[in-house]
């Protein structure tokens, strides 16, 4: 969910990811206008059972615990390996993140790693998020002014409602005519 507080949005945006085979967060949709209907292709650059995929994947994501060098230019690295992919995530100390093709950088954190809901979800959805907010043609500098949580639709009888496990806080957005650094 991003709530923003100032830019060029003004009302709120509900992200909605399934998996694989299109598990039940369509049905349990809120009522309202669908913006935009995407399908994309995510696979981890640091598991060997993803190669094939890798080739023709929208989105790479890994894990790299003690990476050789920094993020940037780590992940950049993957994007020149997979011409085909729009985006490389990954971590960055107790951040995470995002290089898009063209150079644009996105650093996030998220509190807490850690819910009674579960794990924290923004590793795994941070690439997927990020490839629809630019297709659908949101501005980048936008997400440092807006609250971002992060959670699971599930159902509370016959209705629909957000179980957060937690917000991002997008520290920064490099894209390539100014760094755009959130205030906190």
């Amino acid at each position: 969910l991003v709530i923003p507080r100032g830019g060029g949005l003004r009302a709120p945006r509900l992200t909605l990811f399934t998996g694989r085979d299109g598990d039940d967060a369509a049905e349990l949709c809120p009522p309202g206008t669908l913006t935009a209907l995407d399908a994309h292709v995510v696979a981890r650059y640091d598991d060997a059972a993803d190669l094939p995929r890798r080739e023709f994947a929208d989105v790479l994501t890994g894990r790299v615990r003690r990476p050789s060098r920094g993020a940037h230019e780590r992940l950049s690295g993957v994007l020149r390996r997979y011409p085909g992919c729009s985006l490389a995530v990954g971590p960055s100390g107790d951040h995470e993140v995002a290089v898009l093709r063209g150079g644009a950088s996105v650093r996030t954190r998220s509190a807490p790693r850690r819910s009674r809901l579960g794990p924290d979800l923004w590793p795994d959805v941070h690439g997927s998020f990020l490839y629809c907010w630019t297709t659908a043609g949101f501005p980048l500098r936008d997400l440092v002014r807006s609250v971002l949580i992060v959670g699971r639709l599930g159902s509370f009888g016959d209705r629909p409602h957000l179980e957060a496990t937690g917000r991002v806080l997008v520290t920064a957005v490099d894209d390539g005519a100014a760094t755009w650094r959130a205030a906190s």
